[in-house]
């Protein structure tokens, strides 16, 4: 005989089990078929491919028929009488169940949502199958009665800290990565954050045609309240549980149980969930898997960024078993071929120009507070930095001299300064007329905003002549690059303090306009120096 809700034992499963404990919370009704009842059911038949064909025992399935009829009943009117059972009326026929093997391992196999009673067997027949594919014995399976959601989620704690992630309709979204859910985190029960999603993949129950349908659906707003969520994760973790639960009419109805895992503590933001922890490198395309949905780890190498898909998704937690890092529920865009490196901790990705742009900030402004004391010594690795540079101009001290930046004249034609030429071989070539001081290939010379932002290289030229005035500014304190090299037809003091700020290396302009461009600068470098004194 099968085991109903609140007199489940040893064989009925972990999940099961952990339901039957849980007090104060909405449980659906649900029965356990035990594992030897399973065994009879199938006549013994142990494999995958034996149990999708095999015939089904009469007798175990009329009993198991029976259990399924009764389960949308409670146990009071269950264990009535059978004209009892006939007042309730209707509850006999066309009950919708949930039916999952009760094992403690987070959805390991397949499961089977919104089951009538024309396709109970074969669902209960593809459930088993799968178990029976990975093991050498039955299982355990749960029927649960189902609640038609408004929406589904999961709760997940670590340490102090709870994520809940729930979606619109069926848990589907969720659980197979195709949508973007709601999340909630809180620490010690008390919210912390919430970032809604502006549309998600609705799944839901066709109530025509039976099966799924399928919708996209505009919600922006909080599915719960701050006190929902805050009392749902209080109790859970007085109870050390994680949860899965569906959302109807204002209640959670609680739908599995599992423990909760021996992780960090979640990393949450608007840009993106951490779902499985580790440094992600590489280029997006190659060592980077850059995807809509989620997947699962053996369908790429190293790491994993998606637009879709949650903390709490199967493939997050397939994810971390495989020990490959990935972020779901990404906000941002990646092309392929883009270089990134992201921190194990981190769910921000940092460009090779983002990453070189930050360390440049960094040094710029721990250089600020050597400033009113440059010594020989520093004067001298900047020089190596900028080979443009003199050892000469490069060694002026900055209390004498606030202007630290090279400025020199575009084609001059005698003396130092930037002369652009093309070779055939190299790309343009920057010389200071006597010696060749940085060669530069042709993708380095960026004459429009495309350019700029698609640039990926170490050297470059940015011709401000031939780009627009309007984003100008933005573009400039955008690029980054190892030794960047600033064209101007004149001075602009807007766009002068951008390159300043960004760290430009060289300023070239027509011969007439370098005076009035080395005084914008130096006044630009003196404001950007003076903000940094402040604020250390």
């Amino acid at each position: 005989m099968v085991q109903w809700k609140g007199d489940t034992g040893d064989e009925a499963g972990r999940k099961a089990q952990l339901l039957d404990q849980l007090e104060g919370f909405n449980i659906p009704n649900f029965f356990v078929i035990k594992p030897d009842e399973i065994k009879r059911l199938f006549n013994g038949e142990d494999t995958s491919e034996g149990i999708l064909n095999t015939s089904i025992n009469r007798g175990i399935k009329r009993e198991i028929k029976e259990a399924y009829e009764e389960v949308g009943m409670s146990s009071e009117v269950r264990e009535a009488s059978g004209r009892a059972k006939n007042l309730v009326g209707g509850q006999r026929n066309n009950q919708f169940v949930s039916v999952r093997v009760s094992d403690s391992e987070k959805e390991k196999y397949t499961y089977k949502l919104n089951v009538g009673s024309s396709s109970f067997f074969e669902s209960l027949r593809e459930v088993v199958s799968s178990y029976c594919k990975k093991n050498s014995d039955y299982p355990a399976v749960i029927v649960q009665k189902m609640v038609e959601p408004d929406y589904t989620g999961t709760l997940e704690t670590q340490g102090r800290e709870t994520v809940i992630e729930t979606v619109n309709g069926l848990g589907i979204s969720l659980e197979e990565g195709l949508t973007v859910p709601h999340v909630y985190h809180l620490r010690n029960s008390q919210l912390q954050k919430t970032i809604t999603a502006d549309e998600q993949l609705e799944i839901s129950r066709n109530p025509v045609r039976g099966g799924n349908k399928r919708q996209k659906v505009k919600d922006d707003e909080e599915p719960f309240s701050q006190q929902d969520v805050e009392e749902l994760a209080q109790k859970a973790s007085r109870r050390d549980i994680n949860l899965k639960f569906v959302y109807k009419r204002g209640g959670f109805h609680i739908v599995d149980a599992y423990q909760p895992s021996e992780e960090e503590g979640f990393i949450v933001s608007k840009k993106g969930i951490r779902a499985s922890r580790g440094e992600i490198t590489g280029n997006v395309g190659r060592e980077v898997v850059f995807n809509d949905q989620t997947l699962p780890p053996q369908e790429y190498d190293k790491a994993l960024i998606s637009r879709k898909g949650g903390y709490t998704s199967r493939d997050g937690y397939r994810a971390r078993k495989a020990e490959k890092p990935a972020v779901f529920r990404f906000s941002e865009e990646l092309r392929n071929g883009q270089e990134v490196r992201l921190g194990s901790a981190e769910v921000e990705v940092q460009s090779k120009t983002e990453t070189r742009a930050r360390n440049r900030r960094e040094t710029r402004e721990n250089s600020v507070t050597a400033s009113v004391n440059t010594s020989s010594k520093e004067s001298k690795s900047k020089s190596e930095q900028n080979p443009f540079r003199t050892e000469e101009t490069g060694s002026e001290n900055l209390q004498e001299e606030v202007l630290a930046s090279e400025v020199l004249p575009i084609d001059p034609r005698t003396g130092r300064g930037v002369c652009l030429k093309r070779n055939s071989d190299t790309g343009y070539v920057i010389t200071d007329r006597n010696t060749e001081a940085e060669k530069i290939p042709e993708s380095g010379y960026l004459s429009s905003f495309e350019d700029i932002f698609a640039f990926e290289g170490d050297r470059a030229v940015v011709d401000s002549r031939r780009l627009p005035e309007r984003g100008l500014e933005s573009a400039i304190e955008y690029f980054d690059a190892d030794l960047k090299i600033l064209l101007m037809q004149e001075s602009d003091r807007e766009v002068l303090q951008a390159a300043v700020n960004s760290g430009f290396d060289v300023y070239a302009a027509p011969k007439d306009s370098l005076d009035e461009v080395s005084k914008v600068i130096e006044a630009a470098e003196k404001k950007f120096i003076m903000k940094r004194l402040r604020e250390l």
